[in-house]
Parts: structure tokens; C-alpha cells; sequence
């Protein structure tokens, strides 16, 4: 995931960073002052402002820290509360790199936490200590102008060799060039002048504006933004003039670009001079008519006659679609500098399973799991009353080709009542916590994972959206069902690259692609045949409720012991597991008095009866009904 922090002074950063971030692949969270802007792709983090309450006195305040750097005046409460949410967002999602246009101070915070940043350059005079401190640390530097626009900068060649020359970025650029008739011979009075002007500086002046106005007959003059107000149709009007009078900022510059209009370029004053280097720039490559500040009056019929003369082709020179090319270095870079996963899933990724006969699904499921995307680390098996199960955990894993996991087969006594599902699952995760386990993820015997299964569940555990999520957190995976194994065939194991065909998704059950997540807010549609949490989590439920012995309710009863004590479920896709096809169907009538009892188990719990549909299937059969007090009873 990337981060963006953008400048709040003057729309141009704003307009800029969300171009780039709307062309990313990564996810991408914003963060600066006030509101997200318009069309901003993703995530924002309002930051508080560093310049309130106003600083009456930035000598007394010292707020360049003796030159070192640009704003850090001495105790302001806004600066240590934007820093502080910083750091706080850093920690918590913990992204691939930040984006900083620009900052020095969060250039240089970032770093400071051990985030690689990636500085947005500007031109003019960046030489200064300050500056030189965010450039020198930057993983790379983002440049809006072509690569031979300002050779004049002075920059070491360490900067050079690590910036990304994109060409100019233009919000437009996604949108149709604006048709235009360049054989048009405008008649007098029928040049058009489009003045197009920003709000980072100071707004244009009336008599100026009106004096170029009168020296300039047969032109028409129309002003957008500096004063008056801002286009509701900016390509269109790009397309309707004849020659664009704009000032020096890089995106104004870049939205004639993408128009490829004639322009008079008027550098206005800035810090670092950077709009006197663009138009130096722009002179040197011969794309626009420049000027320095708003040229008096008699000058202007020769700037307009010449920018005619021009014309707007030049323009191809600087481009206008910098941002594609910066997402493309951006995605790049944060695809090599991800973090490792750490924090709750930290030790190794446990696959979970009970195993009581089901032999052949069991070697289907080891199959399953040797071929994946990414193997487990651990594979814990509890036999429950099953002393062969350790030899066909260990001859399936056998038969695997290439690096096996640690395997753990511990074994569980039968209780009279039924499998003991609940306390065979604990021992699973107890065993699995004790050899470091972070990640569980509890697999059904039945349940043949598919190749993304695992990894996507040590992913999604691992990701910022399950830490920030409320604990418990519980992921868990759609579930395809198998027919019977194909004629001729002992199992799925050497047809595995069939059960995505094979599979049939239950229509009541939630499936996504890989990639997507979603809550469940119906804790009732929880399944154990497959599930993920940390060993944390799980120990924050208190695992499985053990007074539930043989089939039925106990998985129930976890979900809502994960929404008690504050948790949620979600649904990733990526997850899907196979279901391989054994005999039954319809109600459970071999578990009748395990789902009753249980049944039971749960209602005095809860306050309300599970399995609802069950029990009134055993009641149409006679076979099961309430009392008097309204608790089901199996009848004899």
C-alpha cells in the first residue's frame, strides 16, 4: 500500500497527487490537511493544520530550526498533533512508501520511522539545506517536466540518477484531447484569449487585466480563476482559445499541454523562484511565449502575435500524461520495498485438522495443501480415536515433493457421546501455539484446499485492514462443493487442476475474488469447515466451548463468542476450499442426539435455539419435539 501526503496551500498539489493516485494499481491512503480532493481514489486521513493557531513570530518561534529546516516553529500544538497523526498512521498500516508533495518535515518523519518516502520534486533553486536533507533521503525523486527541461538546476548528479522524469502531469489527461480546427482563420475580433489562472497566489489585477484588454483589439479576452471564477468546463475552453495566458505553475502548464494551445507563460513570484525556471525551461524548448510577472500593456499585441506564430505542438516536448508514468514507477517500487508481514501473524502460518477415518480426504487435503501457492509451516492433525491417522498424515506428506512442513499428529480420545469436535480443535490450536504458530487456519478433513487458499489467508491476516479491524477477527473462506470422485479414480489427488471446474458454490454462502474482502454481519452464517484467525484471537475467545460433544452447535457457539467480546467475521476471496463429496444430505439423523443435546448446550448459553431447521426436521420425522417448556427432547 502507498501513502500520499499532499501540501495543502493552492489546489496544484492536490490536483497533481490525485491524477498519480488515480492511476495506481496499489491501494493508495491519502493524507493532508482538510478534506480528501475531488476524485480522490481512496482512503484520507485529515491531518491537523501546522500553521494553527498562526505563528505571530517565526524568527522568535524559530521555525526553520536555524535554517535545517522550512516550518518547525518551537511548541506549536498543530505541528505536534499532524506529526503525531503521522506517526500514528505510519505504525498502524505500516505502507510500502509515502509519497510526500511536498514537505520537508514529513519527508524527513517518515524516513525517521524507517519509511522509504519518494520526494515530489519542484524546480527552482532547491539547493538549500532543507531541501537538500528531503532530496538526499528520498528512494527517488518525481519530477513534472521532461528530462531535459532544467540543466540549468544545479543538481548533484546523485539526484539525477534516481529521479523520475514523467513529463508534465494534467488532470485531463485521461480524457479526449479537445478537437480543435488549427486551419481556422480567425477573423478580426474573433481571437480568442483564454486566462487561465490558479488560487496559490495572488488574483489577478483588474486594471492590468482591462489595460491588456484595450491594447490588444480583435482579441477577446476570457479569464478563468484569479479573481473571477474557475472554468466549469476547462477542456472545452482550452479548446475554444487561440492562445492561453497562464502563470508558471506546473499544472497550468501541464493542462496547455494536454491541450497543445499557443500560450504566453507568465512566471509570477515564488519561493525558490520555481516558476522563473519553468518558463526559462519552457523558452529553452521552445514551447511557449514567456514573460516575468504580468507584462505591461503596450507588450501585449506582439506576446499574443507571437504565440500565434508558435503555435501549440511544441507542447509534445514537455507531454501531459505524466501521471500513467508515475503510477508505473510508483507501483514498481512499492511492489520491491513491502514490508514483511509482522505484528499478530508473526511465527509460523498452522494449518488445523481433525481427522477421525476419512482416510482418502485426508491424503486429498495434504495433496491440496503441498500444491498451493504457499505451503503451511505446520500442519497439525488430531486423531480422534484414530491411531492410523498418523500414518497417512505422514505418508502423504511423504509423497509430496519439495520442502515439507513440520507435522504434529496428536491424538484425542472418543467420548461416548460423540467426536469430541470442540476439545480436539483446542488441542489443535494449543499444540500449534506451543510450536509458535501466529497464523491458525482450520480446515474441515473433507476440505481439499485450493491453490490460493493459504496464502491468501496468511495474507489477509497479515494485512492492515485485519489489524484495524475490531478483535476477534475471523476470516473466513468460501467453500465448493465436489461430486463424487471422477470413475476410475481413487481421489481428487491426481486430478487437482479439476476442482475449480468441479466445485459447486452454495448460493447462501458469499464468494468474492481473489483480493476482495466483506463483512458478515450475520454471526449465524459462521462454518468451521474453514476459518482463520491469529493464535491470539483465538486465545481471546477461549477457544471452543467443550460442554458440546459430537456434531452440531459448538461452531455456532464460537461465532457468537466472537461477536460478545467484540469481533467480527469477514469473507476474503481468494480462500476457497473443496469439499470432497461423502454420504448424506438432508438433516442428520445419524447425530440426532448430539444435535439435540447440543441444541440444548446452546440455548441455555444464548438465551435462543440453534439448528433451527434441523430440529423441525426431526420433529416432521418424530423423531424429535419440544416440551412443555419449550426444550427439545429426542423422543423415544
Amino acid at each position: 500500500m502507498i501513502g500520499y501526503y499532499l501540501h495543502g496551500h493552492g489546489e496544484g498539489h492536490r490536483r497533481r497527487g490525485t491524477s498519480v493516485a488515480r492511476a495506481l494499481r496499489s491501494e493508495v491512503t491519502g493524507l493532508g490537511p482538510g478534506p480528501a480532493p475531488v476524485g480522490w481514489p481512496g482512503p484520507w486521513v485529515s491531518l491537523s493544520p501546522d500553521d494553527r493557531p498562526p505563528v505571530i513570530d517565526p524568527v522568535a518561534a524559530d521555525a526553520t530550526a536555524g535554517g535545517t529546516l522550512h516550518w518547525v516553529p518551537r511548541h506549536h500544538p498543530g505541528l505536534l498533533e499532524r506529526h503525531r497523526q503521522l506517526v500514528q498512521w505510519l505504525a498502524e498500516e505500516r505502507p510500502a512508501l509515502l509519497v510526500v508533495d511536498v514537505s520537508v518535515e514529513i519527508s524527513l518523519l517518515a524516513r525517521l520511522c524507517g519509511v522509504p518516502v519518494v520526494v515530489g520534486a519542484m524546480p527552482g533553486d532547491r539547493l538549500d539545506r532543507a531541501h537538500r536533507t528531503a532530496y538526499d533521503l528520498a528512494e527517488a525523486l518525481l519530477a513534472p517536466w521532461p528530462a531535459d527541461a532544467h540543466p540549468d538546476a544545479g543538481w548533484p548528479q546523485s539526484w539525477l540518477d534516481k529521479t523520475w522524469h514523467v513529463g508534465g502531469i494534467s488532470a485531463l489527461a485521461d480524457r479526449p484531447v479537445p478537437g480543435r480546427d488549427e486551419d481556422r482563420a480567425p477573423a478580426d475580433g474573433d481571437r480568442r484569449v483564454l486566462v487561465l489562472w490558479g488560487s496559490g497566489g495572488a488574483d489577478l489585477d483588474p486594471g492590468a487585466l482591462r489595460a491588456a484588454r484595450e491594447a490588444t483589439p480583435g482579441w477577446t479576452w476570457s479569464v478563468r480563476g484569479g479573481g473571477s471564477p474557475r472554468s466549469a468546463d476547462l477542456p472545452a475552453d482550452l479548446a475554444a482559445a487561440d492562445v492561453v495566458v497562464c502563470h508558471a505553475g506546473q499544472n497550468a502548464v501541464a493542462d496547455v499541454a494536454f491541450a497543445r494551445r499557443a500560450a504566453v507563460v507568465l512566471a509570477q513570484p515564488r519561493p525558490h523562484d520555481e516558476q522563473a525556471a519553468t518558463v526559462r525551461a519552457l523558452e529553452r524548448l521552445s514551447v511557449a511565449v514567456t514573460a516575468e510577472g504580468w507584462p505591461p500593456a503596450h507588450r501585449w499585441a506582439d506576446l499574443l502575435q507571437r504565440a500565434t506564430e508558435l503555435g501549440g505542438e511544441g507542447w509534445s516536448r514537455w507531454g501531459a500524461d505524466g501521471a500513467r508514468r508515475a503510477a508505473a514507477h510508483l507501483d514498481e517500487l512499492a511492489e520491491r520495498l513491502a514490508p514483511a508481514p509482522v505484528g499478530a501473524t508473526d511465527g509460523p502460518v498452522a494449518v488445523l485438522t481433525l481427522a477421525h477415518g476419512r482416510h482418502d480426504h485426508l491424503r486429498g487435503q495434504i495433496a491440496g495443501l503441498a500444491a498451493g501457492e504457499r505451503r503451511p509451516d505446520l500442519h497439525v492433525v488430531v486423531a480422534m480415536g484414530d491411531p492410523d491417522v498418523r500414518a497417512v498424515a505422514e505418508a502423504a506428506w511423504a509423497a509430496a515433493d519439495g520442502p515439507r512442513p513440520e507435522l504434529s499428529v496428536v491424538e484425542v480420545p472418543v467420548d461416548a457421546d460423540g467426536l469430541p469436535l470442540a476439545r480436539a480443535r483446542n488441542l489443535a490450536a494449543r499444540t500449534a501455539r506451543d510450536r509458535g504458530g501466529g497464523a491458525l487456519i482450520f480446515l474441515d478433513v473433507d476440505c481439499i484446499p485450493g491453490p490460493g487458499t493459504v496464502a491468501t489467508y496468511a495474507r489477509e491476516l497479515a494485512s492492515p485492514a485485519t489489524r484495524r479491524a475490531p478483535h476477534p477477527a475471523v476470516l473466513c473462506g468460501d467453500v465448493a462443493y465436489l461430486p463424487p470422485v471422477p470413475e476410475g479414480r481413487d481421489g481428487w489427488v491426481t486430478c487437482l487442476d479439476q476442482l475449480p471446474q468441479a466445485g459447486r458454490h452454495r448460493s447462501d454462502r458469499v464468494l468474492l475474488p481473489p483480493g476482495r474482502r466483506l463483512r458478515e454481519p450475520d454471526l449465524r452464517q459462521f462454518w468451521s469447515l474453514s476459518f482463520a484467525l491469529t493464535a491470539d484471537d483465538f486465545a481471546a475467545c477461549g477457544g471452543f466451548c467443550e460442554e458440546y460433544v459430537g456434531y452440531g452447535g459448538e461452531d455456532t457457539d464460537f461465532a457468537q463468542v466472537v461477536g460478545a467480546r467484540g469481533g467480527i467475521l469477514t469473507w476474503v476471496g481468494g480462500a476457497t476450499a473443496y469439499h470432497q463429496h461423502h454420504e448424506g444430505g438432508g438433516p442428520p439423523v445419524h447425530h440426532l442426539e448430539a444435535v439435540v443435546r447440543n441444541a440444548g448446550v446452546f440455548a441455555d448459553r444464548w438465551g435462543w435455539w440453534p439448528m433451527e431447521g434441523w430440529l423441525e426436521a426431526f420433529e416432521e420425522r418424530g423423531l424429535a419435539a419440544p416440551d412443555e417448556t419449550g426444550r427439545w427432547r429426542v423422543l423415544a
